[in-house]
């Protein structure tokens, strides 16, 4: 059975830049290639996030 996961996460203004988003996403992509039965991540950006 496949498996996805909506991923939402934010980085607080004063931090954005600053390589902790690109961490974040590299701590939940591990995880997910841990989860054998979970196959797809799927990432909501909304514009006033940039």
């Amino acid at each position: 059975m496949v498996h996805r996961c909506l991923l939402g996460m934010g980085v607080h203004r004063e931090w954005r830049r600053s390589g902790i988003g690109q961490r974040l996403l590299d701590v939940a992509i591990e995880w997910a290639k841990a989860d054998q039965q979970l196959e797809w991540i799927d990432l909501q950006i909304v514009d006033c996030n940039v």
